[in-house]
């Protein structure tokens, strides 16, 4: 199930890949849901790792482990689904989940970085590519969206 636009989501024949956010809680604050896009390739090293550094705990606690499993060749991929899923942190996926669990925290007062990980499953997130097509998910985003449930491409 996947569409080229959704709520305040749209990807264009010429962008990469999107991703929205759904939780009851701060789609009824706002009224859309929350949406990114995947950092550029011209943009990994400089936007991605600014991204990484000031990600929400839980993300970059993630990122971080996996950046360890791929310098020690114990990252369960090939080597073609490693370097298509490029700069890990780089995709829509961790960054809609990043705001998201900024914006959580926010909206019920909870210290910042203590969103538990038991409650990834309130979150639902729809990914787009061109085309209105769903992407498979790589290797990055399968691990950095464990627990949350992904529409489209289960």
């Amino acid at each position: 199930m996947c569409w080229r636009q959704q709520g305040n989501l749209y990807i264009s024949n010429t962008e990469q890949v999107g991703a929205g956010l759904y939780h009851s809680g701060l789609f009824s604050n706002s009224g859309e849901f929350i949406t990114a896009k995947n950092f550029r390739p011209s943009e990994y090293q400089t936007l991605a790792q600014d991204f990484i550094d000031n990600a929400h705990p839980i993300i970059r606690k993630r990122i971080r482990y996996l950046e360890f499993l791929e310098e020690h060749n114990l990252l369960n991929a090939s080597i073609e689904s490693i370097n298509a899923a490029g700069k890990f942190g780089a995709h829509a996926e961790a960054r809609v989940l990043d705001k998201a669990l900024k914006d959580i925290e926010i909206m019920e007062g909870l210290p910042s970085g203590s969103f538990p990980e038991t409650r990834l499953s309130e979150f639902n997130i729809f990914v787009k590519y061109r085309g209105g097509s769903c992407p498979p998910r790589c290797v990055a985003c399968w691990n950095l969206s464990e627990g949350v449930r992904i529409i489209g491409n289960e």
